[in-house]
């Protein structure tokens, strides 16, 4: 998971040890300078925790900018 996301080491192994130990939470805040990926990075754990390529057409998913 998470491969095709560069850099964010940190934050990408945060993450997969989150869903790995099934310790998610019900909200995440990600945030930072613009264009750094946070994007990116959300949509990707989006995917995962949501078993999908297709989170536009998914209704637990709601994209807030």
């Amino acid at each position: 998971m998470f491969e095709d996301i560069m850099g964010h080491e940190t934050q990408r192994n945060v993450l997969k040890n989150m869903i790995e130990t099934d310790r998610v939470s019900h909200a995440y805040l990600f945030s930072g300078e613009k264009g750094i990926g946070k994007a990116t990075l959300a949509a990707a754990f989006a995917k995962v925790l949501l078993h999908t390529d297709h989170l536009e057409a998914c209704p637990d998913f709601t994209y807030i900018s």
